[in-house]
């Protein structure tokens, strides 16, 4: 890991090694949300680069499928095991902030891998194989920074270690808020479909039936005014503080007893859809700084080899 990608960050509190491990964020059907709403934010130059860089047949031939590579791609070949700890970060019991610099380490982590691959697609070197490979790495762990529960506590492994009831099913909280909650929103759209698999594979028509697209253009078309400061704040360390509060006040206090239902659902729907369009606008913008002259990144990158 390049020594300059922490250089810039300053937040405070203590971090503890392990985390969320194995654990998904957000789900096939979040990911692509984000992927789909960013890239409608995107500026004309900066989505001409991103489309070069896009395999043109194939899974991921589009931004929002991109998004899935990590997840789909990436861990189903032993060659990407060291991508594992940089889905996620921890932060210490009973801290309000998260701080990088701490304890991020030599594997990194997912603030250090955004900061990483917008580096390494803000120099334009290397392959065509690494460039795409990092956008790739970049549309996904911008997702995973917005999701509450990949910057929680090392001591409840990010809610996989709660197994409350959702509508009288035990789940994971962690799997509740990568993809429970999302799918149990989508049941309400008239392109539901219950045989469309979150692992779907390449030539499967469950993408003609699925809901998550009417979602993501809901999402986009429903941004509040605020989006346009979202836009600018482009330092994966603060968005990395505002998911520890999500999780801290929605599912800290959530306990393997407990039976969640629709009044759970109410309230957490919201910052859900918040996030997912957080991590939507803010991708935009750092590919629209990545690909533009005029930087705007709030960090250094270095612009020689790693």
């Amino acid at each position: 890991m390049n020594p300059v990608i922490l250089s810039s960050l300053c937040l405070a509190a203590v971090l503890v090694s392990g985390g969320a491990g194995r654990a998904l964020a957000w789900g096939t059907d979040g990911h692509r949300i984000i992927g789909e709403i960013a890239y409608r934010q995107l500026e004309e130059g900066p989505r001409r680069e991103v489309r070069k860089l896009l395999p043109k047949r194939g899974r991921y031939r589009t931004l929002n499928q991109a998004t899935t590579w990590a997840d789909t791609f990436a861990r189903s070949h032993q060659a990407y095991d060291f991508l594992k700890p940089q889905h996620y970060i921890n932060a210490a019991p009973y801290s309000d902030t998260v701080d990088v610099k701490a304890r991020c380490g030599e594997e990194g982590c997912v603030v250090s891998a955004v900061i990483e691959n917008a580096c390494m697609l803000k120099r334009g070197s290397g392959s065509l194989e690494k460039r795409r490979e990092a956008l790739f790495l970049l549309a996904h762990f911008v997702g995973d920074v917005h999701q509450p529960l990949h910057v929680a506590h090392l001591d409840g492994r990010g809610g996989n270690r709660t197994t409350p009831h959702f509508f009288g099913e035990r789940v994971k909280l962690h799997t509740l808020w990568d993809s429970g909650l999302i799918r149990y929103h989508l049941r309400s759209y008239q392109r539901w479909n219950e045989d469309d698999e979150e692992d779907e594979g390449e030539g499967r028509p469950g993408d003609d039936y699925a809901a998550w697209d009417i979602y993501a253009g809901e999402l986009a078309a429903s941004l509040p005014r605020v989006a346009a400061t979202w836009k600018r704040e482009l330092d994966p360390g603060v968005w990395a503080n505002e998911s520890l509060q999500d999780a801290r006040k929605h599912s800290f206090g959530v306990t393997s007893s407990q039976q969640l239902g629709k009044p759970y659902y109410d309230e957490v729907m919201p910052v859900l859809a918040r996030r997912l369009q957080q991590a939507g606008v803010r991708l935009a913008g750092l590919l629209n700084a990545v690909f533009s002259e005029d930087a705007g990144l709030s960090y250094t990158c270095a612009f020689g080899e790693s």
